[in-house]
């Protein structure tokens, strides 16, 4: 990556690790973009990377194909020096001192780390017990702790309001499926940022998900969303419901969307006749991939997409974080059921017998 600001403004991160062979080569990646800004061979179990950033970036350091997460770092940098220590057979709890964002970044990891572990704790001992007064008293201790989590979070956005490294993380909520936040606690720090922040497209996305509908659940009406079919054509989720209609979210991407393709084809042609419809909402940005792979997996129904990626109005609306995801309608649009896959289950338990 080339640098061509002044030196006196250049980043500069070292690193000495035991047990990493001479000659590796490690990609210093950009995880926002997803690009390789530089590769780098160690030597002597060190290596140095220089950098010119304009603001911090969380940075991703690892092998080509790194057979375990143990062996991804990844931490956020400034201009500054930095430098790694640790064992590389544990490269991802590598000790990283002399970046001030890293340290903002540890912080809300630490956070959600322990909340995680506490509400896990507290989830296994419920489902180990049979007695419905204890289970009854987790529940509770459950509710009190998320409100106490939700509160810690939302004062450390606050605390650091002007910094990178937060306006990052309280960007990516919307679309983090372990969010604890709600639309008013996301109201409460959207309201403090600086303008630098609410000027960012991040900070738009922020703003309209907040204005959006509560997501609805099952036994209540679909919220309507139109968007582009790979056509151009403007088409909406009322417009085209049948008897029973199947809303499909995924993306060119995910695999295990893909992998679904044959059952919700097979399930397509057996009942589409009978009153079936489905709708396929991608999280795609690249228009190329979307269509690709709606005619490689022969996706006959209606597409659409925005073509936001994860920030699709649709995927906002019904609070999808995490794919494959799909939802069962009925003829008046209001939600049957869900399943992160397996239409199969929908054809055996439902579709065979209201759809004869």
């Amino acid at each position: 990556m080339a640098c061509n600001k002044s030196k006196s403004h250049e980043g500069i991160l070292t690193a000495s690790l035991t047990n990493i062979p001479d000659g590796t080569i490690l990609n210093f990646v950009d995880i926002d973009s997803g690009k390789t800004l530089q590769r780098i061979k160690v030597f002597g179990n060190k290596f140095e990377i220089k950098y010119n950033f304009p603001a911090p970036r969380e940075i991703g350091i690892w092998e080509d194909k790194p057979k375990y997460d143990k062996y991804r770092l990844v931490l956020w940098l400034e201009n500054s020096k930095t430098n790694i220590t640790g064992n590389y057979d544990y490269f991802a709890n590598a000790k990283v001192e002399g970046s001030t964002s890293n340290i903002i970044h540890q912080r809300f990891e630490s956070l959600v780390r322990k909340s995680s572990n506490r509400l896990s704790d507290l989830k296994m001992a419920s489902a180990t017990t049979i007695n419905q007064t204890i289970k009854d008293s987790i529940s509770k201790e459950i509710d009190k702790f998320l409100t106490q989590y939700k509160n810690e979070k939302t004062q450390l956005y606050l605390k650091y309001i002007d910094n990178d490294v937060a306006f990052y993380k309280f960007a990516s909520e919307i679309t983090d499926y372990s969010s604890v936040l709600s639309k008013s606690d996301l109201q409460k720090v959207y309201n403090e940022l600086p303008y630098k922040f609410k000027s960012d497209k991040k900070a738009e996305f922020i703003k309209e998900y907040i204005s959006l509908p509560e997501t609805p659940k099952v036994g209540e009406k679909v919220v309507d969303c139109s968007q582009l079919t790979p056509e151009g054509k403007t088409e909406s989720i009322i417009n085209n419901l049948g008897k029973f209609t199947i809303i499909e979210f995924w993306a060119s991407s995910c695999g295990p969307c893909r992998a679904d393709h044959p059952a919700l084809r097979k399930v397509y042609n057996l009942y589409h006749d009978k009153g079936l419809n489905i709708i396929s909402i991608s999280a795609d940005d690249d228009s190329d991939d979307w269509k690709n792979a709606i005619k490689k997996d022969s996706l006959i129904w209606t597409n659409i997409s925005d073509l936001r990626g994860w920030n699709n109005k649709a995927f906002m609306i019904y609070g999808i974080k995490a794919i494959p995801q799909m939802l069962l309608l009925d003829e008046n649009g209001i939600i049957v059921n869900s399943l992160n896959s397996g239409v199969e289950y929908w054809e055996e338990s439902f579709l065979k017998d209201k759809l004869k």
